[in-house]
């Protein structure tokens, strides 16, 4: 369960950039104006991507039998299971909505920060008076 909510912590999102199964964000210090780097993963990225990666493998496999079929039955090789490649799909083949991006957000801030209620700690982000910054 997220200790933070995206309300939170959207107003000090600096910058963000998509990176295979989540996003790396850059989080500003709305006190230091300190930018720190994290990152966070899309929801089901991983069961996504072994999806993906099985559904793959099993097709490339039927079309190697059925290019071995053909070369058995007319001498001619034609390589089917190397056309198959899901690696060029536009946007790493992964469809991303708002509550995704959103999702990873909150998976990254909670990287680099620390829990409410613990005792402050240095190179996190902190909450202090209701607010969340960094402590140096």
């Amino acid at each position: 369960m997220a200790f933070v909510k995206f309300e939170e912590i959207v107003d000090m999102i600096d910058s963000t950039e998509k990176k295979g199964g989540g996003m790396i964000i850059y989080f500003k210090c709305p006190k230091s104006g300190r930018v720190v780097e994290a990152r966070g993963s899309f929801p089901e990225s991983m069961r996504r991507g072994f999806a993906r990666t099985a559904s793959d493998s099993t097709a490339r496999a039927l079309l190697n039998q059925l290019s071995g079929l053909i070369r058995r039955y007319t001498g001619i090789y034609v390589p089917l299971g190397n056309a198959f490649n899901t690696s060029d799909k536009p946007g790493g083949g992964e469809f991303v909505n708002e509550s995704d991006r959103q999702a990873a957000a909150i998976a990254a801030f909670e990287t680099i920060a620390e829990y409410p209620g613990k005792p402050v700690r240095s190179g996190r982000f902190n909450q202090v008076d209701g607010q969340w910054t960094f402590v140096e």
